[in-house]
């Protein structure tokens, strides 16, 4: 690793020189602070005139050139009194322990950092290289440096790594501490003399699986501002007894730890927000009074029961009990729609019956609508794929999977000459007496239109299907991505069903703004017609083990052999699903790397993963960008989708 010579320019001005370009730092643009970790960001903004070259270089983005530069630069590790001292390496953007991330706006999209950042005598230097990962040309030469204004630097705010760099701020300034992988089975005393400190982080990272850490002194009862204490993967097996004394304490986890009991007084503190004792050897809980505890997390203990007070707490709002050896629930966690239970546990333990919006009990569906193998045309040419991969043995249990899919694709952006097609993005084509619907976000306090995210005109796929009405228009709306799943039994998307499509009215007459919306840009998806077809899907066998609910009947004899489902990606999943491409699809198998968005609505919202069925899968295509290009599912139960009723349709979404 090249070591880099800190030499700071000799007339003590600012320089920034990437390659043979020179750049004029911006000083009112520029500046240094604490992020919202409390790590130090020095952010550089410089110009270069010699534009037209740096982008024919591919030094800049030849999109709407300017010349302008940004760098980001973060850093931990480096408090000292009178101006940060240390440096630290970074590799194509990269510091790993602890993790740190350069960011560059305006280069060319090709390039990544590699070298040095040196912080020393109120200067900090960035000193390297940019080149593209997989290329050794082009190479620029990095050398920045810039004058720290230290007056600006408010320590409160920065967040320490090690007892010994704490130790060495006055105590005042040292309110948040996060050790990662450290040594000791104890905490030294230089950190109880830390009486400021209002976070306290201390955890295992790769390699690391469990830090040595053992015990809590009682001492850490003398640090009353402490409001956030994480200890997590440890070999802790004994906190203090007195909790209850930490009265500003609102967020504790001791999750991955070898507690065998908990202290009466954790249970018994009086701003107690958030408690995680995940993965711990708890055999049983008891609660007193925790007035302000919303989330409370016991996951992976051994527990064999959970008390029923837990349900009287004023605020809680979610516990999560998965993957406990539970013999008995009592009757009235039934009812918590927060309690997080594997599906086997919800069925054999509570009364998991769904019931509709109006508490009534499901109503009969038929299942056969659902699938490809009551259809022989449709059928047909999986059948092929069995024949040429040698699965005839297993045909009638792989055939049962098979769903009767429908298969949207793009037919051209929207022009809005049709009133009820089908339509992806845009507006939707309301009646004029049903109001676009708008939502109140408690978060900013705000009402907001949802996101318009796709009409289906179900008259049009009559011939197509039997399992959605056969006249009328379905709408789909969503708050927003950052709202998925159901909190406090709310769900945060609307399905609209209009019956009648002669009272459609175009929804090219709707006008919005970003203003209007939590976080969509232009105030709408862009706009795209989709023509319509019927196809086969199956499940992704990535997930099942985690999924066996699919294989029922015939199908449960593959659960047999473990070596064909790890091998049926390859010789049957991908073949079927590429016989017709979509763009989105209503009653597939959504892929998942975990829970399928069936089995997440079932535990969301009781009854059968099986019952459950995908009623609009959108891809990312276009505007639509789900996460890292995943795909969102629209769930709802079969009961409700013969009723005709979508009051209660389950959000959720995946992205690798």
């Amino acid at each position: 690793m090249e070591i880099h010579a800190f030499v700071p320019p000799a007339d003590g001005k600012n320089h920034f020189q990437i390659g043979d370009f020179n750049f004029e730092i911006d000083e009112a643009q520029s500046g240094q602070g604490f992020d919202y970790s409390g790590a130090l960001l020095i952010t550089v903004v410089a110009r270069t005139g010699d534009v037209e070259r740096a982008v024919a270089a591919e030094l800049l983005d030849d999109y709407e050139p300017t010349g302008e530069v940004k760098i980001t630069i973060p850093a931990l590790g480096i408090y000292k009194s009178d101006a940060p001292e240390g440096m630290l390496h970074f590799t194509e953007d990269k510091h790993e322990a602890p993790y740190l991330s350069i960011n560059r706006e305006r280069f060319h999209y090709t390039l990544k950092f590699s070298g040095d950042v040196i912080f020393k005598d109120g200067w900090v230097a960035l000193l390297g290289q940019l080149k593209p990962s997989w290329s050794d040309q082009p190479v620029f030469a990095v050398t920045v440096y810039r004058k720290i204004d230290t007056a600006q630097l408010n320590w409160e705010e920065y967040c320490f790594t090690s007892v010994a760099e704490a130790a060495g701020a006055p105590v005042e300034l040292v309110k948040k501490l996060v050790l990662t992988n450290p040594a000791f089975d104890r905490l030294p005393n230089e950190f109880y003399r830390l009486k400021a400190l209002r976070n306290v982080e201390i955890m295992a990272k790769w390699p690391v699986k469990k830090i040595p850490l053992e015990w809590l002194d009682d001492k850490l009862l003398h640090l009353r501002e402490l409001e956030h204490l994480v200890i997590v993967d440890s070999n802790l097996c004994r906190i203090p007894e007195y909790m209850n004394q930490l009265t500003k304490l609102k967020h504790c986890s001791f999750a991955g730890g070898n507690l065998s009991r908990v202290p009466a007084h954790l249970m018994d503190m009086p701003r107690l927000e958030y408690l995680n004792l995940n993965g711990n050897q708890l055999s049983e809980i008891a609660v007193f009074e925790l007035p302000e505890l919303k989330y409370l997390h016991l996951a992976k203990n051994q527990l064999k029961t959970l008390p029923e007070n837990l349900l009287a707490l004023p605020k809680i709002i979610k516990i999560n009990a998965a993957n406990n050896p539970f013999s008995f629930l009592p009757a009235a966690f039934s009812d918590f729609a927060g309690l997080e239970l594997d599906i086997k546990s919800k069925q054999q333990l509570l009364d998991n019956t769904y019931k509709d919006a109006d508490d009534n009990g499901p109503v009969n569906w038929n299942d056969e609508s659902f699938f490809a193998q009551y259809d022989e045309a449709l059928i047909k040419p999986v059948d092929e794929i069995l024949q040429k991969e040698g699965l005839l043995q297993q045909r009638e249990a792989l055939r049962a999977l098979v769903k009767k899919t429908i298969s949207f694709k793009y037919s051209g952006e929207e022009d809005y000459a049709a009133i009820g097609n089908h339509r992806f993005g845009g507006m939707p084509d309301l009646p004029a007496d049903v109001d676009y619907p708008v939502y109140y976000d408690d978060y900013r306090k705000e009402h907001y239109k949802y996101e318009f995210i796709a009409q289906v005109n179900c008259e049009a796929l009559a011939l197509l299907q039997e399992y959605l009405p056969e006249k009328g228009m379905l709408f789909f709306f969503l708050e927003t991505m950052h709202n998925l799943g159901a909190r406090d039994g709310h769900l945060p998307c609307k399905v609209l069903y209009v019956a009648d499509n002669s009272t459609l009215q175009s929804g090219k007459r709707f006008s919005f703004g970003e203003q209007d919306f939590y976080e969509l840009t232009d105030g709408q998806y862009a706009p795209y017609k989709a023509d319509a077809t019927v196809k086969n899907s199956v499940p992704g066998f990535y997930s099942w083990h985690v999924n066996q609910y699919l294989f029922r009947g015939v199908s449960k004899s593959l659960l047999q052999d473990e070596a064909l489902l790890s091998n049926l990606y390859d010789i049957f999943e991908e073949l079927v699903n590429r016989l017709l491409e979509s763009d989105h699809e209503m009653n597939n198998y959504g892929f998942t790397q975990h829970h399928s968005p069936e089995l997440q609505a079932a535990l969301a919202c009781k009854g059968n993963p099986e019952d459950w069925t995908i009623l609009l899968t959108v891809k990312s295509r276009g505007d639509f960008s789900w996460g890292d290009a995943g795909d969102l599912f629209f769930v709802i139960h079969k009961s409700d989708l013969a009723r005709k009723d979508f009051r209660r349709v389950y959000v959720t979404m995946e992205s690798s």
